[in-house]
This record gives C-alpha cells, sequence and structure tokens, in this order.
C-alpha cells in the first residue's frame, strides 16, 4: 500500500509562464531504490540521467517510464495529470523540461537554504510541505532511508536527502531511495 501526501498547491504558478490550479502529490514514504546512471556520472544532470527514463517515457527508449505507466495502473487517472514547466540544472546549464512525474530539485525540497544553482533556484517551486523541515521518509515502516533529488553535484554525483533530513551528495551510481513527485489540475 502506497500513500500520497500532498505538498504543494498551485505551488509552480507564475514560474515559468505556469497557471494552471493543480495540487502537488509526492509519495509519503519511499516506494522503490534506484541509481541515478549506472555510469558514475552527473553529466546532463537529472535531464540525460537513468532515473529519469525510469520514471517517464524517454526519447521514444522501449521499456522507459516504468514508474509512470505503474502510477496509471494503479489507478491515477493519465487525464488528470498536470504537467508543470519546471527548471533543472544539467551540472553546466539550467534547462526547462516537462514531465508528468519526475524527481523534486533541491529547490523545491530545501528551499532558499538550497541554493546551488542560482538561475534553478530563481526559477524553481519550493514545495509549501517542505516549510517545517521534515524531509525524513521511511523504506519501511521503521527505518529512515536517503532517497534522490534531481540537482546534480559535481561530475559524479547528485543531491539527496539523508536519514536525518539534510541535504548530502551521493555517486550517482549508488542505490538511494526514489520519491517522485506529480500535479493533478
Amino acid at each position: 500500500l502506497l500513500r500520497l501526501i500532498v505538498v504543494g498547491i498551485n505551488s509552480f504558478n507564475g514560474l515559468n509562464d505556469n497557471d494552471t490550479p493543480h495540487v502537488v502529490f509526492q509519495f509519503q514514504n519511499i516506494p522503490v531504490k534506484r541509481r541515478m546512471n549506472a555510469e558514475k556520472t552527473s553529466v546532463g544532470g537529472y535531464r540525460d540521467s537513468e532515473m529519469r527514463e525510469y520514471l517517464v517515457p524517454f526519447q521514444s527508449k522501449e521499456g522507459s517510464g516504468k514508474f509512470l505507466a505503474g502510477l496509471i495502473n494503479a489507478g491515477v487517472p493519465e487525464d488528470v495529470l498536470w504537467v508543470p514547466l519546471r527548471c533543472v540544472y544539467t551540472g553546466s546549464s539550467t534547462e526547462k523540461i516537462s514531465d508528468p512525474l519526475w524527481l523534486p530539485t533541491g529547490k523545491e525540497m530545501f528551499c532558499d537554504g538550497f541554493q546551488y544553482d542560482e538561475e534553478e533556484a530563481d526559477n524553481q517551486a519550493w514545495l509549501e510541505y517542505y516549510e517545517s523541515g521534515d524531509l525524513v521518509k521511511y523504506q519501511n515502516s521503521s527505518a529512515a532511508g536517503v532517497y534522490w533529488v534531481a540537482t546534480p553535484y559535481g561530475k559524479n554525483k547528485f543531491f539527496s536527502v539523508s536519514r536525518s533530513g539534510g541535504e548530502v551528495d551521493n555517486p550517482a551510481d549508488s542505490a538511494y531511495g526514489v520519491v517522485p513527485a506529480f500535479c493533478v489540475r
């Protein structure tokens, strides 16, 4: 049994020409563990990552989008999903992407305390649920787990949320939790 929590309401409006009323959902706990990239690299950032390919259909690659397909098969109607235009840092520049399911960035999770890339931070929402600083999520009913965010760090790492809820960087080929988010209108 997977549970969802509301982490934002109209969070992306006013940014990147988004103006659709929406609710942002994220998994309450860590539903699965995955690596960001088999190769220990953050080149291309989340935009070009193996993780993104797992979450959503990716450049017409067969077998991509398994997590989104599972979400739809579990009963989330595809026609209610709303896709915000979001800014993500690639490791060398900031680009806009639109995915129906995604990993939040450092800014979306940690807010103004997270300023790794200024352009990403200026064009990114903060998910209101995390104003309290409660970022701890569990792999099962008793053990806090580490989970990924979409912001790369250096040439071979991405940021993640530690077991205590702080930011930490980890090698891209390490398997940690995946806690995707999505919007409905």
